[in-house]
């Protein structure tokens, strides 16, 4: 585990490199303005700006998130909904 935390190759340890999702062309496909995708996703406006300038990644349930928006926008629907 040390070694792998230290960026060392280790045997037998696959790592999944997923591509970093494009968060503005993402949110301008659905056709919400930042302050409706950021309401509809849980997160701050300013958080969101920060995704679509790249000064910040998303990483982990945020990037699964907006990948399965990527690939079904009419998923947001289900969460204007609810909300």
């Amino acid at each position: 585990m040390e070694r792998h935390m230290r960026g060392e190759t280790v045997a037998g340890i696959r790592l999944h490199e997923f591509p970093e999702p494009d968060v503005k062309a993402i949110r301008e496909r659905t056709g919400l303005s930042q302050d409706q995708f950021a309401h509809l996703i849980g997160i701050k406006a300013k958080t969101l700006q920060h995704w679509e300038q790249r000064r910040i990644r998303p990483d982990g349930p945020a990037r699964a998130l907006l990948k399965i928006i990527e690939t079904n926008p009419s998923v947001l629907s289900v969460l204007h909904h609810q909300l």
